[in-house]
């Protein structure tokens, strides 16, 4: 979990804690993973109070995987559930780590980042192409084999830009 914390805090991620352990531990949790805050000693039904009381001023990322985290689950903007938990957390929440490791919340976070990347890289792509070379061909500007040598290449680009999937970077178990 150190490793997993460390990272999220390195992508700019402030970390909680929302435990129904007791302070002392929780606290223990904190110094000993570098997390920013803790809540100890709540109750199952408060773990989505204090979820929405942070969402007053960031977006809420929770990682759950019992019963007693149905409710955070769902109140979450963003929602993990470990495989070996409860069937009902799996059934609420927005993703499900198959394998329990929580390496694979950081991943899921990468392929997530990246996939923004390149939708927003793709659009400006075809909406400059599409300003461009397409008007200049229609005015005659250009010969419309160029125009159409052109859409090519950008289709090819595109696609290019979705195989930036295969070399994400991702930590695996070894």
């Amino acid at each position: 979990a150190l490793a997993v914390i460390s990272e999220l805090k390195r992508m700019g991620y402030y970390t909680y804690l929302i435990t129904g352990d007791h302070e002392k531990n929780a606290k223990y949790l904190q110094e000993k993973l570098g997390l920013d805050e803790v809540f100890a000693n709540v109750l199952p039904t408060n773990k989505a109070n204090i979820i929405e009381q942070i969402q007053q001023t960031r977006k809420v990322m929770f990682v759950g995987d019992g019963l007693n985290d149905v409710a955070a689950l769902q109140q979450a903007n963003v929602s993990f559930a470990m495989n070996s938990g409860s069937s009902i957390s799996k059934s609420v929440s927005d993703f499900i780590i198959i394998n329990n490791d929580l390496q694979s919340v950081v991943d899921a976070i990468k392929i997530i980042n990246q996939a923004k990347k390149t939708i927003k890289v793709n659009l400006i792509w075809a909406v400059c192409y599409n300003l461009a070379i397409a008007p200049i061909s229609g005015l005659g500007i250009i010969f419309p084999i160029i125009s159409a040598i052109c859409m090519g290449i950008s289709n090819l680009m595109l696609v290019n830009n979705a195989f930036i999937f295969k070399v994400i970077p991702l930590k695996t178990k070894k």
